[in-house]
């Protein structure tokens, strides 16, 4: 286990101007380029965005739905055409294999403790949900409300599991 202070997105931001809410050119750019793989750059922003404490840019990452004309900004496209080939749903190891990607990029889930050894509040539950969520872009069909919305049911679980162990603004 690393020593580490625990984790906030709710922390204030490092410089004086408070962060913004997400614009559509913020989200378009949400992804790190530098990645091999697009998942790696989802993960890698998410890990950036939890160690910035900055829950806008996590928002901006993690979109439930299409923006605008019903489409998604072109890095959400790329994921979901890569989690589609990648991690399909018909593999039985697709959630194993996400769930493995994240845990090793998003190292804010890491578990941890503070400078007199105690275990300290992580993001490991995020694991979770992100795996659900990157399954539900994965499966998500715009056209079929029943299975949206079944979707979503499935993703809340997810949600439900995470605020029980982390605090969220």
């Amino acid at each position: 286990m690393r020593k580490r202070a625990a984790p906030s997105i709710c922390a204030p931001p490092s410089s004086s101007i408070l962060p913004q809410p997400p614009t559509v050119a913020f989200v378009a750019m949400s992804f790190f380029r530098g990645q091999p793989d697009v998942e790696t750059r989802l993960c890698t922003a998410v890990n950036v965005a939890i160690q910035a404490g900055d829950p806008h840019q996590l928002q901006s990452i993690v979109l439930l739905e299409p923006g605008e004309g019903n489409v998604f900004p072109p890095d959400h496209q790329e994921l979901i055409q890569s989690l589609q080939q990648n991690y399909p749903a018909s593999n039985e190891q697709s959630e194993k294999r996400l769930e493995d990607l994240v845990r090793r990029v998003v190292t804010e889930t890491a578990e941890s403790e503070d400078e007199e050894g105690r275990p300290i509040q992580s993001w490991g539950s995020l694991v979770t949900f992100l795996v659900g969520w990157m399954t539900f872009l994965r499966d998500m069909d715009a056209e079929n409300l029943v299975l949206i919305f079944e979707l979503m049911t499935d993703l809340q679980s997810y949600v439900d599991g995470s605020t029980h162990q982390s605090t969220l603004c």
